[in-house]
């Protein structure tokens, strides 16, 4: 049986990009500048509220108090394996009166505003806030700027005056206000663990922010940045966007369209009711009902309610028993057993006998042994020579294949940076 030429040529190169590790840039939810009116890339982006076209960046909003914008990726992510990697810059006029910040999202209804950081609450999917408005009357641990992580189902509120710590899966603090360069954030997601990492110096040194282990996020939402401002404001703007596709060999793609996020290990874990409430909140009502109810016992008379006497005892009634129905049995009827009938068993068939065949030898056929053609041979060897020859040509596709996504990758570092 001869092998095509063809087959071979196709399961080799199958065999060489099974053994390649590559980290894809995907071209139609990544973003960069210029940014010009009719600018290709551009439609594959939609913009909202406040959000417009600046020279050398995308202005979420403007340094101007209630404007809300943000920005969101047409395409729905499909890897279960992906990088988000924003550059972008918070300043402003104010020194110690500014807000409200920025939010990064992976969710599932784009292009909804709403007032968290200009985007919907109630969301489905995953946000990464940057608050810059300290709350000075609820209490935290922490300084501001701060960035954290919330994954949500759909179910329950963000509550701004917590300072973004209810149910956050990992949280620090950033220094990313009136810098002179623009900041960086690369949120990694692989193998449902969930690693941030900032470069707020303008060093290309990535420092790491926190890493979760145990986040669960479906496929098929989108990518997008919000930011929004209240009394005091900022300017927020979006320089750059890089989305990468981590393939990772070996690891078969999970459709994961079906599963509702959440994450299994929470640094502040929250207590509600419905969903609704946080254990905070709960905690005020009650304290405030058992007040209330302490303050009303003087004023509320009291009411005495008089239980009636028992009924008198009731005489009891005896009942005679029946006199007892005796009943005779009646005489049993004896049966006599018929006689047996023996049936005698049937004569055998007379036997035949079978005489035996006679014996016939079957004389053993010497084998004879064929010589491999000439012929034979030479396709032998054409093939043993084809096969090493595609063996050099995939060393060498290999090769360039990797000094090309070194040198890409390159490239794309010195773009970004």
């Amino acid at each position: 049986m001869r092998t095509s030429s063809k087959f071979l040529t196709i399961f080799s190169a199958f065999l060489c990009v099974l053994t390649i590790e590559a980290i894809v840039v995907k071209q139609e939810s990544s973003l960069y500048g210029p940014y010009e009116a009719g600018t290709g890339h551009l439609a594959y982006w939609g913009l909202s509220g406040s959000a417009h076209l600046a020279e050398t960046a995308i202005r979420l909003t403007p340094d101007e108090a209630a404007k809300q914008g943000s920005i969101w990726n047409n395409y729905a992510i499909l890897s279960n394996d992906w990088e988000f990697h924003v550059q972008f810059h918070i300043h402003g006029k104010g020194v110690h009166l500014n807000g409200n910040g920025l939010a990064f999202w992976y969710a599932r209804d784009p292009l909804t505003p709403g007032p968290v950081f200009g985007s919907r609450d109630y969301f489905s999917g995953l946000g990464i806030f940057i608050d810059t408005v300290e709350n000075a009357a609820a209490p935290h641990n922490h300084r501001h700027p701060y960035l954290s992580a919330v994954v949500n189902n759909g179910s329950f509120p963000y509550h701004h005056d917590e300072q973004g710590t209810a149910g956050q899966i990992g949280g620090c603090h950033l220094q990313a206000r009136n810098l002179e360069w623009p900041s960086k954030i690369a949120i990694s997601y692989i193998s449902d663990v969930l690693t941030v990492f900032l470069d707020t110096q303008g060093t290309e040194t990535w420092t790491q922010c926190f890493r979760a282990v145990g986040v669960h996020l479906p496929t098929g939402y989108f990518l997008g940045v919000s930011a929004n401002t209240g009394e005091y404001s900022d300017n927020h703007d979006i320089v750059a966007i890089t989305t990468l596709d981590n393939i990772i060999p070996d690891k078969i793609w999970e459709d994961r369209s079906y599963l509702v996020p959440y994450a299994e290990y929470l640094e502040i874990p929250f207590v509600s009711a419905h969903y609704q409430r946080h254990a905070v909140v709960e905690e005020v009502v009650e304290h405030k009902v058992e007040e209330i109810l302490a303050e009303k016992q003087d004023v509320i008379p009291e009411v005495k309610v008089e239980v009636p006497p028992p009924p008198p005892p009731q005489p009891e009634v005896k009942v005679e028993p029946k006199p007892e129905v005796k009943v005779e049995p009646k005489p049993k009827i004896k049966v006599e057993p018929k006689p047996e009938v023996k049936a005698e068993p049937p004569l055998p068939p007379p036997k035949k006998k079978v005489q035996p065949q006679p014996k016939v030898k079957v004389e053993k056929q010497q084998e004879v042994k064929a010589e491999p053609e000439p012929e034979a041979k030479a396709s032998f060897l054409r093939k043993v020579i084809y096969i090493g020859g595609i063996a050099v040509i995939l060393y060498v596709a290999v090769f360039m294949f990797r000094k090309y996504n070194a040198q890409r990758k390159e490239r794309m570092q010195k773009r970004l940076y």
